[in-house]
């Protein structure tokens, strides 16, 4: 006869389909939160694809190594010829504890211990036990409505994937760590029944079997159902798990929640992780973890059962209401003329907790201030329009929900601003402190490039050459006192230059004129 190992997926079963489009969305986000929290929690049960849902191919019979992470044994046997291992979606007289799919097998088979076959089916852990460590270790079984027989001592045993079958029965037989009560025989066809017990490693334990460890000599075994038509003792297999077992309860991280919006609390689900959440001492969840969406502050308390263990966690959701204002910037002035100074202030934002990062597009400088007014003195260089982003950061600290709001104000720089190059045509070098220098400034964004003094008779008497303008290009004022370059006194008459600048449009411009010295 050949040895059955069955995954039953119900993805043929027309009421499940139905509903398991309408959970479909729901699946996914579980899915994907519990993929996050995986990451910065880790994985509670140490069993790859625990319930049987992960399998490579669907709709049909399969072996067991289909189910990802499961297989035969791996030190050999475990069926009763290398091909029976397999699935049946054929078999629909019962639904999975949990999700989709689980694992069908035999234990028992009343015959000759020559031919009484029975299977096991195995998982390498996601790592290696601890030695020392205590675990706890759970499945749920469910006999087959076909089986005459119930059996006791349901077994789970851990080692470092060497056990194997012994010919001619087929028999793999050791003593399991954790197996059901002993003259218990499990024979509920309609509900699931646990099988859980704990455990201290060796150390050595990579490796979970199931199944009957027991001889056909020394199996007990109880006839249940003698009109049924299978001599056997098939179980259906569900949800195993193995966790540590003072693997301490998660409630979740304190957190700020704005008025309106949810969060997820606790581990993400997990097969084995068995949790009841309470609010205001009443429960309203089971599972690892859930969203809430509270519209007062409130602690939510976890009581996490592991083997037995009770253990207890709170987290606390505070509510906030959200800010509906609009944070606004006022100026003193949104037309300035270069080198003014203007005052921004923001108004109408929460004062605690918040701050503020001022930036202007042109100085490409930052200016943080933790006040609700802040001060940008700039050098304007250009005409046009000078922008100032401000970025408004509340934590949260005060009243109001956490929140970023960007801003942008734009400052006009009015071409009123800017003069022509204006040189006088007269000065009186004689000591009074009145026109006592031959002055002139170059406008705002106009570079000196060199300035040139003649006589009537064509002699250069005075001058800056462009060298020393480049050299110090913050000189934008001429001051000649009436004395040539080598400090000699020249003498009433009209004297003539030649200037050389480039205005804020980077032309390049020539003046000439006269000027006269009276002493």
């Amino acid at each position: 006869m050949v040895l059955m190992i069955y995954i039953k997926s119900l993805l043929t079963n027309k009421i499940f389909v139905s509903i398991f489009k309408q959970k479909a969305r729901d699946y996914l986000l579980s899915f994907v939160f519990c993929f996050l929290y995986l990451i910065n929690l880790g994985q509670v049960n140490y069993v790859i694809n625990p319930s049987f849902e992960d399998v490579d191919i669907c709709g049909g019979s399969f072996y067991i190594n289909n189910a990802n992470g499961w297989d035969s044994l791996k030190g050999g046997g475990g069926g009763g010829n290398s091909n029976s291992d397999c699935f049946n979606t054929n078999v629909l007289d019962q639904l999975p504890r949990s999700g989709r799919a689980y694992a069908y097998m035999n234990y028992f088979k009343s015959s000759p211990a020559s031919v009484s076959w029975r299977s096991y089916i195995q998982t390498q852990l996601i790592k290696k036990l601890l030695k020392d460590k205590k675990y706890c270790v759970t499945h749920y079984a469910n006999l087959l409505n076909r089986s005459q027989y119930a059996i006791d001592e349901l077994g789970l045993y851990f080692d470092s994937g060497t056990i194997a079958t012994i010919l001619p029965a087929r028999e793999a037989i050791v003593n399991p760590q954790v197996k059901s009560p002993t003259g218990v025989f499990y024979s509920d066809t309609l509900n699931w029944m646990k099988v859980q017990g704990t455990f201290t490693a060796t150390g050595t334990e990579n490796y979970l079997t199931l199944g009957n460890f027991k001889s056909y000599a020394t199996a007990t075994y109880s006839l249940v159902y003698p009109l049924s038509i299978g001599m056997v003792a098939e179980y259906y297999i569900d949800d195993v798990s193995v966790i540590e077992a003072d693997l301490p309860p998660y409630a979740g991280r304190d957190t700020v929640l704005c008025n309106g919006d949810s969060v997820f609390i606790g581990r993400p689900p997990e097969v084995g992780l068995e949790c009841i959440w309470f609010n205001n001492a009443s429960q309203i969840a089971t599972g690892g973890g859930l969203y809430v969406k509270p519209t007062t502050s409130q602690n939510y308390i976890v009581h996490q059962d592991v083997c037995g263990i009770i253990t207890k966690d709170t987290v606390f959701i505070q509510v906030k209401p959200k800010f509906i204002g609009t944070p606004q910037i006022q100026s003193s002035s949104l037309v300035l003329c270069p080198n003014d100074t203007t005052n921004l202030i923001v108004i109408n934002t929460p004062t605690l907790g918040t701050s503020y990062n001022w930036q202007s597009n042109l100085s490409l400088k930052s200016y943080t201030n933790t006040f609700t007014q802040a001060k940008i003195s700039n050098t304007i260089i250009s005409a046009g329009f000078y922008d100032i982003n401000i970025s408004i950061k509340n934590d949260g600290s005060g009243l109001f929900c956490p929140f970023i709001k960007n801003y942008t104000i734009t400052i006009e720089v009015s071409d009123t601003c800017f003069k022509e190059l204006v040189i006088p045509n007269i000065f009186t070098p004689n000591d009074d402190n009145v026109n006592d220098v031959w002055r002139f400034k170059m406008p705002f964004g106009a570079r000196l490039n060199s300035v040139y003094v003649y006589n009537r008779w064509g002699a250069l008497i005075y001058s800056i050459e462009e060298s020393i303008l480049n050299e110090n290009s913050k000189i934008n004022t001429i001051n000649w006192d009436g004395h040539t370059t080598s400090g000699e006194v020249c003498g009433s008459g009209v004297y003539f230059y030649l200037i050389k600048y480039t205005n804020r449009f980077n032309e390049f411009k020539d003046i000439k004129g006269n000027v006269s010295l009276i002493r």
